[in-house]
């Protein structure tokens, strides 16, 4: 049995557990995933929602797994193209930025009165000010079935974006069903991937035949070999998630890609959220508390 990922732990270790249980059996992690968390990890608040290792858990996993795990880093040892990463900041309407702020107090209050036992995720806690930051907000946050147009700015700014590709191909991440809605609107003639049309699409991106792909990369980022088409990656959405950020990317730095580096441009919202979720990412912070702390952190940023 061989696994090959890119991303073995792209959310917390305990991704690990399942990956190697399909390999030995649980040998060396365990047969069970509770007594693997309650022999490697510590809850992190009362309702279990979050863990962290305990002291010195992550180099005896480590050492636990040294002998059927190899890890060989592409830039090591493959001609990769380089990553340029290039954040392209955006002004929110006045409007819209009164909307925003008027949210992010909310967020703010929340964020103040938060009790362990009542502790939501920094992605659920920030999620109108994040959608805000986009350009849409949903009416109702539990239905997700309809939405309000609140600016244009990312959209102005994609637009710009693409102008400046000159002939060539552009993939762009989105992650709100809004973002697709308003993107599809405003791009009647481009290519959105799904589930569905996975293998077709793949197939004409490669060929050189679709100028203009939208991917959600939630849903359909992992295992597919997009080297041929293109070399521009734009996030119309910041995205928590780095494990899901850095596969969207290696879409396309991969054996084969013709450009000699990979631009990776994000539309970003200047004074909100989405500043937050970017170093975040870059940061590599991972769990519950630590992307809470983050928005403390951005809170006294702005306070300043």
């Amino acid at each position: 049995r061989i696994i090959q990922t890119g991303t073995p732990a792209a959310h917390s270790l305990f991704d690990l557990w399942s990956q190697i249980y399909v390999l030995d059996e649980g040998r060396r992690l365990g047969t069970a995933f509770d007594r693997f968390r309650s022999r490697f990890f510590v809850q992190d608040d009362y309702q279990g929602y979050s863990y962290v290792p305990r002291e010195g858990a992550e180099p005896r996993i480590y050492e636990l797994l040294s002998d059927i795990v190899i890890r060989l880093d592409g830039d090591d040892w493959l001609e990769l193209p380089s990553v340029i990463k290039d954040p392209v900041y955006v002004d929110l309407p006045a409007r819209a930025m009164a909307l925003y702020r008027k949210h992010e107090r909310e967020m703010f209050i929340k964020l103040d009165n938060l009790k362990e036992v009542e502790a939501a995720n920094a992605a659920v806690l920030s999620g109108q000010c994040w959608q805000l930051a986009n350009g849409a907000i949903y009416d109702d946050p539990e239905e997700l079935t309809s939405w309000a147009e609140i600016h244009t700015a990312k959209l102005t700014a994609l637009d710009e974006m693409l102008e400046q590709a000159v002939g060539n191909p552009v993939l762009v991440g989105y992650w709100f069903r809004h973002d697709r809605e308003r993107l599809m609107a405003k791009y009647p003639k481009a290519t959105f991937m799904n589930k569905n049309n996975i293998t077709e699409v793949k197939a004409r991106w490669n060929a050189g035949k679709i100028p203009l792909l939208f991917m959600n990369p939630q849903s359909v980022s992992h295992g597919l070999n997009m080297q041929f088409g293109g070399h521009i990656v734009i996030w119309f959405s910041q995205i928590w998630s780095g494990g899901r950020h850095d596969q969207l990317i290696a879409r396309l730095r991969r054996p084969d890609q013709r450009a000699p580096h990979i631009i990776s441009r994000y539309i970003t919202a200047r004074g909100t959220v989405d500043e937050v979720i970017q170093e975040s990412r870059d940061n590599r912070l991972r769990g519950q508390a630590a992307l809470l702390n983050a928005l403390r952190a951005y809170r006294k940023r702005k306070a300043a």
